[in-house]
């Protein structure tokens, strides 16, 4: 490793040298001039305006005006790119010395193929990179979308990136680019902020509720852009870690000019309008029984005892407790926020400072029969249990750009944040809301204790939202990112930054509180602490060369460092006095505490050529050592290669009056999945071995670990072609890519003799195909004044096999890998069922199941599309009207709550109910069949749904209004709404319904994605 540190200090110092030779010599002058729309004399704000061949680059403050300063004299190609625009590019002659005036003009267009992207060497254009890098403008999607999370920007937003919504407040969702590449790793996307990686990981409460995420810790009123890196061909560069796809997030920053403010509010309501299941009860009389004393009895009656005869119904009746106005949990919540922000500045100095409070109360509360059992028996209620679910968050965020000269510029940013969030037993959990509200009677009138239970099954919200479970969060990010160009063709950037945070969980039931269940009443508290520190640093040098016309070569090296340190503690008490609510007050104490350390380096060069403006070819390595790679494995190297090629510029390319852009492209590269921390590392655990009758203290191994373990190593090759039409009024965009990984990790089963504590250790034995399409296509049908059309499609198609199990046998369970099938497929038995009596009932004995488990389907949706309209009415579109319809298809989903709503529970219609369809009865008498004949098929149900997820309705206040209103420059209003509408055959509640965010969806006993509406109010001064 140390020769590639050698090798790439003594290019920067080269490249540094020639620059100052170069610089001494080097004759200059300046372009300015104003960014304009095309269609009158409104600025744009935050274009790239760029001289090709060079490094020179300048945004458009928010007047529209830039300056190029130190361009080479003589000709030169000025181009200009802003996200939402056509680009602009015009030849000048630059004369030593002297400004060049360059008035830039640009045309708006739905979606343009040429905007700026972020990759790990730098701001290239899109055309210039040979993968197609989804961007997410976040200003317009806020304006168009009720957003509350990142989560919430992505959604439909791009091909190939799957989200799965969390249920609750602040809830994580699930991201997932290109499909699941690992079997045994974490398949999670790694996310930079301002160049800086942040932890984005899960972490949950542990109450069987959905986990919260360290990346809705951002505001994304704060962000800009979302560059999304879809695989190793394009991931490269940033090595290990990366194979799973990069998340590139740029913060906002300020522009030269007067100080501009900018004040907001969201004021909303959040409802579950989810359609939960009826709850049934047959009640009926024993009858034909063994013991003829038991005949008459009254008695709960199910379909296997009333087609055998013995029990006889005397009514049916249902019961829907999350309809109900006295017994329902569910509430309107509402969800407020806050913000101001304010940017300007010099030349030397700009700005960007934005103060935001977010509080939200979820849908979650006490029923009113709970409200007047309290009341009975004189028990103050207190906050905490009137709104188990809530969240607060308070953010600061300080982005300075400054001007130290025109050849050196220092990015200075800073985001502080704090939070609290509060979220009740819920999900799979015994105690938990869901196991008690799906699993009642279908009655409200069963009695225990002398209260009624209102259609619970056990406990009632009352006991259930009493214990509290809270998490206090304090969080900072911050970086410094210089870049230094000290001559026209070399650029030098630098970037130091840490994310930091504190988290705080409190959970505890006092003394004679919360659900009887175990000795959870005699009280208890449980307190965790952890931190997290992150650091990232790294530096490039980047050599731009124009050697002749027809030739431009840019050439970056640097390196890379990211380290990250976890440490944390919990403690727990048992068994707490009257009154008491501390630590110290516990009668049984524990503890745990425990540390992990991460570290990756890696050193990369990349080598860019441009042929005759309009061939791009990149060639680049990347070489990384970590932590958790074995000691016996040296480095990792991650090679990638691309070529672009505009066609469309070609003299000879027909039908250039309506082709604008026709760019074919491919790619091919390596990207890494780093081990388990630990996984390679060997642990001791303390023993006790008999030596002459007596106990003797001693060692043995806990695990093996693997010295020669190394990262997954994903190889993809991409390759697709963009199309624009009549002036980008049509663009599409496809794509091909097919990745592979041909020493995946498996865990691997070691001998019991080995006498480990462990009996499995990671290797380097599997290998994983992963393959699919993506689609784009975006398209302005009608442009009028007073009226215009726009819509955007975007879609993709995945593919998955494990290839090699590395001699391992398959798995056994209904959720396993299997060499020729997906990764995390589906098994189960077949079986088929006849109503061998005539009597409309389908029993156990009537279901013939299949002796062999067969491959059901995926266990994740292969197909998704997205279709986005946006209508612009009246005057310059003062009124736009948007909707976002999505749907996924082509997966499966275990339908866990009506399998134990059937075979445990007891109130499934299709077990209680005769006339419930045969289908149904058959699936759950086909479960409740034993051993080896037991078959779970029925339950394993298509996901395919499409959903009304965003609409939105935004009028921008007219100029003639907004001039009586004292210092108001401009005005929006905005009433969007999020998941208003459901269409799908799935049996459950809804298919995107999950407690989790690993690699297979979890649906059991939760509850789904709510709805919200926001009204905005956003005033520019």
């Amino acid at each position: 490793m140390m020769h590639l540190w050698r090798r790439s200090w003594a290019l920067s110092g080269l490249l540094a040298l020639t620059a100052s030779l170069a610089s001494a010599q080097t004759r200059t002058g300046t372009v300015t001039g104003r960014v304009l729309e095309a269609a009158g004399s409104t600025p744009v704000a935050n274009a790239t305006i760029t001289v090709a061949g060079t490094t020179i680059r300048a945004l458009s403050g928010e007047d529209g005006r830039y300056t190029l300063r130190d361009v080479p004299a003589g000709n030169a190609t000025v181009r200009a790119v802003r996200l939402g625009y056509a680009e602009f590019s015009r030849q000048v002659v630059i004369t030593a010395g002297q400004a060049t005036a360059l008035d830039v003009t640009l045309d708006k267009v739905a979606l343009n193929l040429t905007a700026v992207v972020t990759t790990a060497t730098g701001d290239q254009r899109r055309l210039e990179v040979p993968n197609q890098i989804a961007q997410i403008d976040a200003n317009k999607a806020i304006e168009s979308a009720q957003i509350s999370n990142v989560g919430d920007l992505l959604v439909g937003k791009a091909a190939g990136v799957q989200i799965l919504p969390g249920s609750g407040v602040n809830s994580a969702s699930r991201i997932r680019i290109r499909g699941t590449s690992s079997i045994s790793l974490s398949n999670d996307p790694i996310v930079f902020v301002d160049g800086v990686r942040i932890n984005s990981s899960a972490s949950g409460f542990g109450n069987g509720g959905a986990p919260t995420s360290r990346l809705n810790d951002i505001n994304p009123e704060d962000i800009e852009t979302i560059d999304v890196i879809r695989g190793p061909a394009a991931s490269a560069t940033y090595g290990t870690d990366a194979a799973t796809g990069v998340i590139v997030i740029t913060t906002k920053r300020g522009r030269a000019g007067a100080a501009r403010w900018n004040v907001y509010t969201e004021q909303g309501v959040t409802r579950d309008r989810n359609t939960y299941p009826d709850a049934y009860t047959a009640w009926g009389r024993l009858q034909n029984q063994s013991n003829p004393n038991n005949n008459g009895r009254a008695a709960d009656c199910n379909i296997n005892t009333i087609s055998a005869g013995t029990c006889v119904v005397d009514s049916i009746t249902t019961f829907n407790l999350w309809k109900d106005p006295r017994a329902s949990p569910l509430q309107t919540g509402s969800r407020t926020q806050y913000g101001v922000s304010v940017a300007g500045g010099s030349d030397a100095v700009t700005y960007f400072v934005a103060l935001e409070q977010e509080s939200t109360i979820g849908v979650l509360g006490l029923p009113q029969f709970e409200r007047d059992r309290f009341n009975r028996q004189g028990i103050p209620i207190r906050e905490e249990w009137e709104n188990p679910n809530t969240f607060q968050r308070f953010g600061l965020r300080t982005n300075l750009d400054l001007r130290v000269n025109p050849q050196l510029q220092i990015p200075i940013r800073s985001y502080f944040t704090s939070s609290q969030q509060r979220a009740p037993e819920d999900g799979n959990n015994t105690v938990g809301l869901g196991s008690h509200a799906f699993g009642g009677p279908g009655t409200p009138n069963r009695l225990a204790g002398g209260d009624s239970l209102y259609g619970y099954r056990l406990f009632t919200p009352g006991d259930i939202f009493q214990e509290s479970n809270q998490i206090d969060l304090q969080r900072w990010i911050g970086s410094i990112s210089p870049t230094w160009t000290p001559t026209s063709w070399l650029t030098m950037r630098g970037n130091a930054g840490l994310d930091y945070s504190i988290e705080a969980y409190d959970g505890a039931c006092l003394l004679n509180e919360c659900t009887n269940f175990g000795q959870r009443r005699l009280g208890f508290k449980n307190t965790q602490r952890s931190r997290t520190f992150q650091w990232t640093a790294d530096w490039s040098a980047t050599g731009s060369f124009r050697p002749t016309d027809w030739l431009s070569t840019r050439t970056t090296a640097g390196f890379q460092f990211v380290d990250r340190y976890d440490d944390g503690y919990s403690a727990n008490v048992a068994q707490l006095p009257p009154g008491g609510n501390t630590l110290s007050q516990g009668a049984v104490p524990s503890v745990a505490e425990g540390t992990t350390v991460s570290k990756t380096a890696g050193i990369f060069i990349e080598q860019n050529a441009q042929l005759f403006d309009r061939l791009d070819l990149v060639a680049s390595v990347r070489g990384d050592q970590n932590s958790a790679f074995g000691q016996n494995f040296g480095v990792a190297y991650y090679p990638r290669a691309g070529a672009s090629y505009r066609m469309s510029e070609e003299s000879w390319f027909p039908f250039q009056d309506q082709v604008n852009l026709f760019r074919v492209r491919t790619s091919w590269g390596q990207a890494g999945i780093r081990p388990g921390t630990t996984a390679a590392l060997q642990f001791f655990a303390s023993n006790v071995y008999r030596d002459n009758n007596s106990d003797v203290p001693g060692l043995i191994y806990q695990t093996l670990g693997n010295a020669n373990l190394r990262p997954e190593t994903v190889t993809e090759v991409e390759g697709g072609f963009d199309l624009g039409l009549f002036g980008d009024r049509i663009t599409t965009s496809v794509t091909y890519y097919d990745k592979k990984s041909s020493d995946a990790i498996i865990n691997q089963t070691l001998p019991p003799s080995l006498g480990t504590g462990t009996t499995t250790r990671a290797a380097n034995i599997g290998a994983v195909r992963n393959w699919g399409w993506e689609y784009l296509v975006t398209a302005v049908p009608v442009a009028y004044d007073r009226f215009s059309w726009d819509f955007t499609v975007n879609g993709s198609y995945n593919s998955n096999e494990v290839l090699d199990l590395g001699g391992l046998p398959a798995g056994t369970g209904a959720t396993r890998n299997a060499e020729g099938f997906p990764i995390n497929s589906l098994w189960d038995r077949p079986y088929t069922f006849e109503d061998l009596n005539g009597d409309g009932m389908i029993t156990p004995n009537e279901v013939t199941v299949q002796e062999d488990q067969v491959f059901v389907g995926y266990s994740t949706p292969r197909a998704e599309l997205s279709i986005q309209n946006g209508f612009d009415l009246l005057d310059q579109g003062q009124l736009r009207v948007t909707f976002l319809v999505d749907g996924k298809f082509g997966g499966l989903l275990n339908n866990v709550t009506e399998r134990f709503r059937c075979a445990t529970r007891l109130n499934s219609q299709e077990r209680v109910d005769p006339s419930a369809p045969l289908d149904r009865q058959a699936r759950c008498s086909a479960f409740q069949k034993p051993g080896v004949q037991q078959s779970n098929f029925g339950f394993l149900e298509p996901t395919d749904y499409w959903r009304l997820r965003e609409i939105a309705a935004t009028w921008r206040v007219p100029q003639s209004w907004i001039t009586a209103l004292p210092r108001v420059q401009s005005g929006t209003i905005t009433l969007a709404g999020r998941n208003l509408a459901l269409w799908s055959d799935f049996t459950g509640v809804d298919p995107e319904t999950t407690s989790g965010v690993g690699d297979i969806q979890a649906e059991f006993q939760t509850t789904p994605p709510l709805q919200t509406w926001t009204l905005r109010f956003n005033f520019g001064f």
